[in-house]
């Protein structure tokens, strides 16, 4: 890539000791592909103002304080102004025909759930509380708040909403199999012993926004494969070169 030729083979070693090398070349990358995408003039000066509106230079001394103070020039600050619209519009360009599988493949980690969490050390403990449970002697909320170890104590238990990817891969398999309302039976999860019952599971769909999300996603792991590929010949280059020279 032309703008890292400046790059001596020293500052190769030192960004790649303090591990800024490859995100320059991601950066640079990013840079060099969004420079293709040329916005419409309406739409390009709508960005520039609401960014301005929103950081609160709206006055033209204050707008050169502010470039001044950062050290970014106009053509920098309008650039980033825009770059995410530019990144949306060159996802939807080059990715859109990927947005579906990557959405199937995804999908079970974007799916939102609620739950509550009873979470404690013991096993005798767990099975006694889960009994109680069942046969409808206290509350979920009350148990929660009387017994558990995490911090959903402070929420009587409940958890969310949050994407079901986040959770743990054990616990995740337990609530995508799971009816709403339903107390499922202890399990053991690491070092706790763990009683769940969903609240609410909504599945993701792909609607625009999710369209929107997929193809964002699928441009950054491009993105970061490319940059990886290239941090990495840069780097193996380097070894060569002074393999090569110790053997003179």
């Amino acid at each position: 890539m032309k703008s890292l030729e400046c790059l001596t083979k020293e500052s190769i070693k030192l960004l790649q000791k303090n591990r800024l090398l490859q995100p320059l070349i991601k950066a640079e990358m990013v840079e060099k592909e969004l420079s293709n995408i040329l916005l419409e003039t309406d739409i390009k000066q709508n960005l520039i103002n609401n960014f301005i509106e929103k950081l609160g230079i709206n006055d033209p001394k204050k707008y050169e304080n502010w470039l001044t103070k950062n050290n970014i020039t106009e053509n920098e600050f309008e650039d980033f102004a825009v770059k995410n619209t530019k990144i949306k519009r060159y996802s939807q360009e080059n990715y859109s025909h990927q947005v579906e599988s990557h959405f199937l493949n995804r999908k079970s980690d974007l799916d939102i759930v609620v739950y509550s969490l009873i979470r404690v050390d013991n096993l005798f403990t767990c099975q006694e509380l889960y009994l109680r449970l069942c046969e409808r002697e206290a509350d979920f909320g009350d148990i929660a708040a009387k017994y558990s170890l995490g911090i959903e104590k402070q929420t009587r238990g409940i958890i969310g909403p949050v994407p079901i990817g986040q959770t743990h891969p054990t616990l995740a398999a337990i609530l995508q199999k799971s009816q709403p309302g339903e107390i499922q039976p202890p399990v053991q999860i690491e070092s706790s012993f763990l009683i769940v019952k969903v609240e609410s599971y909504d599945a993701s769909r792909l609607d625009d926004f999710m369209k929107e999300k997929m193809a964002e996603e699928l441009f950054n792991r491009d993105m970061e494969n490319r940059a990886n590929e290239l941090c990495t010949e840069m780097v193996s280059s380097i070894k060569v070169e002074n393999s090569l020279s110790n053997k003179l």
